[in-house]
């Protein structure tokens, strides 16, 4: 394990070890520097999703003419929020974010062989998305010596249409260039054309409902552990605005997904997309962890959810009784 890849603060051995697992295509940043995580296989900075629209002239020495909004200045994470309470955290990067499962439970073996015992108390896994998944396995198939909690942050739990999505909304994103200045084509087609690829990646389909790693961590329950898990309600990923001479500001060119699914039969929509039932990537009923004590859903997009601060103090409190 590369150092520069893994994130370890030491705290009070009498308490847990809280170990931090990214998602799909991310990294350890994610927990530790967001300002610097880079999401969708490493394409984008998560601040871009998680953007308010852009100010005025007067704010600004020089508007461009496109601009994806203003990221937030500050960004906490679980990770901080414990870090700062004397918990031990320890986060790291998957070797190969956009690998199958199997490889990441052999990698997060040998990171538990490596730092379990800077606790005696057990372990609290504290996960994003398919780190969620990851998660699981580790406790149903690795000798953990002692396991504490789980939490799951928009985890697939009962799988998800991503990869689907992909093969459904691309013969509407050509239908749709025709609507765009020429020199907002590229733009627009190169946004999209990366997303597109993301989704159709062979990491993506290993979460849909019907695949084999799905179907078989479904019949499994959780046992002798406490979890907690939370989902999204917000599908918004992304939205572009343009500068407007004529009453000096910016307006909305297109979001997405609203873009695609738009113009889609409401029927056809997946309910990852649609707002109140997903958050782009997962519905917030898959994100419900069997056995878990307590869930509860947010208002906001997949990589969003990790920065709410309502779920932060959730988080905190559970780790704090367990």
């Amino acid at each position: 394990m590369r150092k520069a890849s893994l994130y370890l603060k030491t705290g009070k051995k009498e308490g847990p070890l809280c170990l931090f697992i990214h998602g799909l295509g991310m990294s350890h940043h994610i927990w530790v520097n967001p300002e610097e995580s880079k999401v969708l296989g490493g394409r984008y900075p998560v601040g871009l999703f998680l953007s308010r629209p852009p100010g005025s002239k007067k704010n600004m020495e020089e508007p461009k003419r496109f601009s994806p909004g203003t990221p937030p200045s500050v960004l906490k994470t679980p990770l901080h929020d414990l870090q700062d309470r004397g918990y031990t955290v320890l986060a790291y990067s998957q070797q190969r974010p956009v690998g199958s499962i199997e490889v990441l439970l052999e990698e997060i073996g040998d990171i538990l062989d490596e730092y379990a015992d800077l606790t005696r108390r057990g372990i609290i896994f504290i996960t994003h998305s398919r780190g969620g998944i990851l998660a699981r396995l580790a406790i149903q198939r690795l000798n953990i010596k002692k396991t504490l909690g789980l939490i799951t942050i928009a985890t697939p739990h009962k799988g998800s249409s991503m990869a689907d999505m992909a093969r459904l909304l691309l013969p509407v994103t050509k239908v749709l260039y025709p609507f765009f200045a020429r020199s907002e084509q590229g733009t627009v087609k190169g946004t999209i054309k990366r997303v597109m690829d993301f989704l159709s990646s062979p990491a993506v389909k290993e979460l849909t409902p019907h695949s084999e790693l799905i179907k078989g961590i479904k019949a499994q329950r959780i046992k002798g552990i406490k979890v907690l898990s939370f989902g999204g309600t917000n599908p918004t990923l992304f939205t572009l605005y343009k500068w407007h001479k004529d009453c000096m500001k910016y307006r909305k060119v297109f979001s997405i997904p609203e873009i695609l699914t738009g113009y889609l039969p409401e029927r056809m929509v997946p309910d990852e997309l649609k707002k109140g039932k997903g958050d782009s990537l997962v519905t917030a009923d898959s994100a419900v962890a069997p056995d878990a004590v307590a869930h509860y859903n947010y208002s906001q997009n997949h990589a969003g959810l990790i920065f709410n601060r309502y779920l932060r103090k959730r988080i905190q409190q559970f780790v704090r009784e367990l």
